[in-house]
């Protein structure tokens, strides 16, 4: 089976003429796609808390969904079952963005 990871796809690419990315462009690239997930996670992230901020009711039921779905124990990984079952939660974050 072909790998289609974005790693395996840049380390294999090459242009026209059948060059590949140096070691220096694929560090670059990499950084790149790393620094931009990141800066759009955290403005996503900040902007959902603004917003649950200015809405006191709601920020109240969003944390009334996570508190029943997902308990106290906050120190351990949440399931896809978890994930899906934050109806509410999921449509204040698309709401968001």
């Amino acid at each position: 089976s072909t790998r289609r990871d974005i790693l395996t796809m840049l380390t294999t690419a090459c242009d026209t003429e059948g060059s590949h990315l140096s070691k220096k462009e694929l560090i670059d690239q990499v950084f790149g796609f790393l620094l931009a997930g990141f800066d759009t996670t955290s403005i996503a992230l900040t902007w959902t808390l603004l917003q649950l901020s200015e809405r006191p009711d709601l920020q109240q039921k969003v944390r009334g969904e996570m508190s029943l779905v997902l308990g106290d124990d906050i120190n351990r990984t949440i399931t896809h079952e978890e994930l899906d079952a934050l109806k509410l939660t999921t449509a204040v974050i698309k709401e968001t963005q």
